[in-house]
């Protein structure tokens, strides 16, 4: 009887706060939840007719012949992205890839969709490249993908831009609702592990994202793959931000540094004219330091400087040039007896003045640092280097495009192969 008497005071109370038809309506949108879900699945599977939760709508129309078939084509791409990404997550070989780029889904067009005529320009190698006319602009390629393909960054309109380059936009910048992100697409000829690169790391390039270590550490690697291709010697030597953050952090010593760095990333210093080194100030901020050796001065590269963190950056910069003398006090990195070992920790330091600023908000200090390591190994100003619209998508590009990426002919195929399978369901789909 006292339970019953405490049951009725408990039922009371909860009629008073409401809470019986709170927790009633709750269970039942939870109960109608899941049967929609259980019945689209069935639906889906046994060819039924109700809406596809790809289109994220509560609209319960019936599905035509042709959108339930247009629905089954995305199930099937689906399913065919899912082993492309767990292919390029494990990392298999290019015959593994070629393989499965060579079986998609049943045939949707005869053809990809033209989206682009090309002439011709420069990139930061001085390379000619295909380009669009001033007339093209991104609208082709929006105008033939589905509103609801979830892109979250498309090449910005006026962009110069090849028909591969728009599929492989589309392809990195793929929401991780339909591919999972640890797909990878680049691995650089040098760098080892640091030449690695996933889609949700070059995700970060989307606007006003902070730009991971990953991204910089890929544009170290591209850049030493280009000053190799050039030359036997390395003339410009590029560190990852690894480097940096364990030199400044007292991590290991210089002679450990040496060690860990310096098959993948250093060479002979007889002819060398600068080291980059990026800094990744506390994950909040960007900036590169570049010790010149031919002008025998620090630089600090600074896009968004705060007077705060001015002299705590300066001292870095001269911690990161002391460990770099005692590293270079190893005869070994000598070609020629005659050269002397360059006293860095005496070089003066240079803040060049009219660099390019941008809002903090703008999170483009990454990019920025990026640009100066590609734009300024043969310059002495700094100050004509500035960004646009357009510089993180043709970053993310050069990453995957450029000669020093191993897998960039599968990521092309896989992008094409993505692209055309989603146009070409819709153009099904609108018939």
């Amino acid at each position: 009887m006292a339970g019953d008497g405490e049951g009725r005071k408990l039922r009371t109370w909860k009629a008073e706060k409401g809470l019986d038809k709170r927790m009633a309506e709750d269970a039942e949108r939870k109960r109608r939840r899941y049967v929609e879900e259980e019945d689209t699945s069935k639906s889906i599977q046994n060819g039924g007719d109700r809406r596809h939760p790809i289109f994220h709508s509560s609209n319960t129309e019936l599905f035509t012949k042709t959108e339930l078939m247009f629905i089954r084509e995305i199930e099937d791409m689906k399913k065919w992205l899912s082993q492309l990404t767990a292919c390029m997550i494990k990392n298999h070989t290019s015959s593994h890839m070629a393989k499965l780029v060579s079986e998609p889904p049943r045939k949707i067009v005869s053809e990809p969709p033209t989206l682009g005529s090309s002439s011709s320009k420069q990139d930061f190698r001085g390379k000619q490249i295909d380009k669009e006319p001033e007339s093209m602009h991104h609208g082709s390629l929006a105008s033939k993908i589905p509103k609801w393909m979830p892109v979250s960054f498309k090449p910005p309109q006026g962009m110069w831009i090849t028909n591969t380059e728009e599929e492989v936009a589309a392809y990195i910048f793929m929401s991780t609702e339909i591919l999972e992100g640890k797909e990878i697409l680049v691995r650089s000829k040098y760098g080892g592990k640091f030449g690695i690169g996933d889609r949700r790391s070059l995700q970060t390039l989307m606007p006003s994202h902070y730009v991971s270590n990953e991204v910089i550490s890929m544009v170290v690697c591209m850049m030493t793959n280009y000053t190799n291709v050039m030359s036997d010697y390395a003339f410009c030597w590029y560190l990852p931000p690894k480097f940096t953050q364990q030199a400044l952090a007292l991590k290991a010593t210089p002679n450990t540094l040496a060690h860990r760095y310096r098959t993948s990333f250093m060479g002979y210093v007889d002819l060398i004219s600068k080291i980059f080194l990026p800094v990744n100030d506390e994950d909040l901020h960007w900036y590169l330091v570049v010790i010149d050796m031919e002008d025998e001065k620090l630089i600090l590269l600074d896009s968004n400087p705060y007077p705060e963190r001015r002299e705590l950056r300066l001292l870095q910069a001269r911690k990161l040039a002391i460990c770099f003398q005692e590293i270079l006090m190893d005869r070994t990195f000598y070609e020629l007896r005659t050269t002397e070992c360059p006293r860095i920790s005496e070089f003066p330091m240079e803040e060049p003045k009219g660099l390019f600023q941008h809002p903090s908000s703008y999170n483009d200090c990454g990019v920025m640092v990026a640009k100066w390591m590609m734009h300024s190994k043969d310059q002495k100003t700094y100050d004509q280097i500035t960004l646009s619209g357009k510089s993180r998508m043709r970053l993310a590009l050069d990453l995957i495009l450029d000669t020093h990426n191993n897998i960039k002919d599968e990521v092309v195929n896989i992008s094409n192969m993505t692209l055309t399978t989603f146009v070409g369901a819709w153009a099904n789909f609108e018939v």
